[in-house]
């Protein structure tokens, strides 16, 4: 104990030099002492800190490596505590780095060695770590088979309450959410058929992980899913999140015929969307567009390609280029707007998934900028509302006006099911 106290001294005073020779001298004298393998382990841990740096990553690994071979017990919870926290701190520099992907295989073969209780908070705090670089880290999907996903714990299923209020992620979606990812960039069948049945099953328990789904669905496609067993799994998402462009674009993918597939990609592009999200969707489509003869049509697209990227500073690829210098975009004007040719050819669509729309002719009884809504009453005095995300589309009507809406259902009690909506100009009034 006296000697311990020594080296922490030495510690304190920042000569970890010392430190270090006094800890090795020690653990040579009584090896079998958990204090002479404490005095090493506190040593390490702070020459741990001072070489977390990408520019010290051989140093770094070096001071992990030792910790492996000091065959930490897994009830020294407080070093491996401190210990993953500066393991966390340099895994977090890591991110962006591609060229960090051998000190993280090397990282991780040190630290699966380790003796962590599990499950326990130290284990999933190690999950939480990896996390951190699942979309450059090639070795990430090897890293979870390791891990086992059988060791998360109730804790890691719950959804923390964010500062303002909405609920996060679970560590549990994040990972089995970056897990699939990691499949589907991977492709191995194999591996895609055993983790089927797995991420069915928690999405069955967890109906609030909205976006689980979304990558079942994407698995199933690739391993040739039956469309009944697709679109079992696609209704309820899409009741969830009917205008998300995303939704529509994977109903798209499930599609094998062409005009259909066509028809829920058109629907998606007449989502609301952030430019800088829907790119990658206006790609797809001018491409399609394209190919249909649609010129100015596809012109206008790849234009706004262009123009996201621009307004962005994104690099402009040079396919972009070269579907833009093609003779039958050169001779031919952008179309200005493609929201008509859309709205035309996503009915199929819509009738398929949602249901058949029909015109009604309302007035507006009340608009609710806080929560977005927009309240309504039909000429049968049946009120309802429906959900206008678009501020400037909410400022456009006051109370009173009469617009048109495309309905499915009218709703009393949640938000009715409305696709589009059009006010009505003053000297259309009966």
């Amino acid at each position: 104990m006296t000697q311990f106290a020594d080296i922490s001294k030495l510690r304190k005073e920042g000569k970890l030099r010392e430190a270090y020779f006094a800890a090795e001298e020690l653990t040579l004298t009584d090896p079998e002492s958990i204090w002479s393998k404490r005095a090493m382990m506190w040593v390490v841990y702070d020459y741990a800190k001072q070489s977390a740096s990408l520019g010290n990553q051989d140093a770094f690994l070096r001071c992990v490596k030792k910790v492996t071979d000091l065959k930490v017990p897994s009830d020294e919870e407080m070093f491996l505590n401190a210990m993953f926290a500066v393991v966390r701190n340099m895994v977090r520099k890591c991110v962006g780095d591609t060229a960090s992907t051998p000190f993280l295989d090397s990282l991780w073969k040190e630290v699966s060695q380790w003796d962590v209780s599990k499950p326990g908070d130290i284990y999933s705090g190690m999950l939480n770590t990896f996390l951190k670089v699942k979309d450059q880290w090639l070795g990430f999907a090897s890293f979870c088979r390791w891990w086992n996903f059988d060791n998360l714990t109730p804790n890691d299923f719950t959804e923390p309450t964010l500062p303002d209020g909405k609920k996060g992620l679970s560590l549990a979606e994040k990972t089995y959410m970056a897990y699939s990812k990691a499949l589907l960039s991977q492709g191995v069948k194999s591996d895609i058929d055993e983790w089927i049945p797995r991420l069915e099953e928690l999405c069955e328990r967890h109906p609030t992980y909205i976006y689980l789904p979304y990558y079942l669905i994407k698995l199933m496609i690739v391993t040739g899913g039956s469309d009944a067993q697709i679109e079992r799994h696609i209704k309820p998402l899409l009741k969830k999140k009917p205008n998300e462009f995303w939704i529509w674009e994977l109903i798209a993918d499930s599609l094998s015929d062409v005009e259909q597939r066509f028809s829920a990609l058109c629907k998606a592009m007449t989502c609301r969307t952030p430019d800088r999200m829907s790119i990658a969707l206006r790609e797809r489509m001018a491409i399609l567009l394209l190919e249909r003869g649609c010129y100015a049509e596809a012109k206008h697209e790849f234009e706004e390609v262009v123009r996201i990227r621009m307004e962005n500073k994104w690099r402009i690829p040079a396919s972009i280029h070269r579907y833009l210098s093609q003779q039958e975009l050169t001779d031919v004007l952008a179309a200005k707007d493609n929201r008509v040719l859309y709205l035309q050819h996503s009915a199929w669509a819509e009738d398929k998934f949602i249901g058949t729309a029909k015109p009604v002719v309302v007035q507006v009884t009340h608009i609710n900028e806080d929560k977005g809504f927009v309240s309504f009453v039909t000429k049968q005095r049946n009120s309802g509302f429906f959900r206008e995300k678009s501020s400037k589309r909410r400022k456009s009507i006051n109370k009173g006006d009469r617009i048109e809406i495309m309905v499915v259902k009218i709703e009393r009690n949640k938000p009715s099911q409305v696709r589009s909506w059009r006010k009505i100009p003053a000297q259309d009034d009966d």
